[in-house]
């Protein structure tokens, strides 16, 4: 898709399809992560995890963490996959961290609009906690040192992607010359 396209169609969407990701759209996410316009000495402050949805909700369950109905319910559903943006603590203030951080994520997202996959986010705080601990993050292959602060889910949407409303010019501009 080119890229203006990808801009005007790149919004997160509601539900998901009961269909797996192939490896290769999920491996198209991480790189397009791995691609954020980022500085080079920072790249080391950051992680990426993914993880299917049931196999998510089985590694949740054995926590034995309290699970929001809500959530158990979209894992249920299986299809969609979790990226999963981890920052190690920095110089930087906490603040230019997380920026870097979503922009990892606005890369992913425009590669899943781009191969036609919806994403959302399930950056609620109590959902990124449910995570933010050691055993859970070990079988995640998050480092001790990370913290969890951003997910994205992607996958294949019910709504047609092709046909999304265009969002041109819905954001207030006022351009000075």
């Amino acid at each position: 898709m080119e890229f203006e396209k990808v801009l005007i169609q790149n919004h997160p969407c509601e539900r998901f399809m009961d269909v797996k990701l192939t490896n290769a759209q999920i491996e198209s996410v991480v790189k397009a992560g791995q691609s954020a316009p980022i500085l080079d000495d920072l790249r080391e402050n950051f992680h990426i995890a993914v993880i299917r949805s049931e196999r998510a909700l089985h590694l949740l369950r054995d926590s034995k963490k309290e699970i929001p109905e809500d959530l158990v319910e979209e894992m249920t559903a299986g299809g969609p996959v979790y990226f999963i943006v981890s920052v190690k603590d920095h110089k930087l203030a906490k603040e230019s961290i997380y920026l870097y951080a979503g922009i990892i994520m606005g890369n992913m997202q425009l590669q899943a609009t781009s191969i036609f996959l919806g994403y959302n986010f399930a950056s609620e705080q109590k959902k990124v906690e449910l995570i933010d601990t050691l055993e859970l993050k070990e079988k995640l292959g998050i480092p001790a040192e990370f913290e969890p602060v951003q997910i994205l889910k992607v996958g294949y949407t019910e709504e047609d992607i092709k046909n999304r409303k265009i969002s041109h010019g819905e954001v207030f501009t006022k351009i000075i010359s």
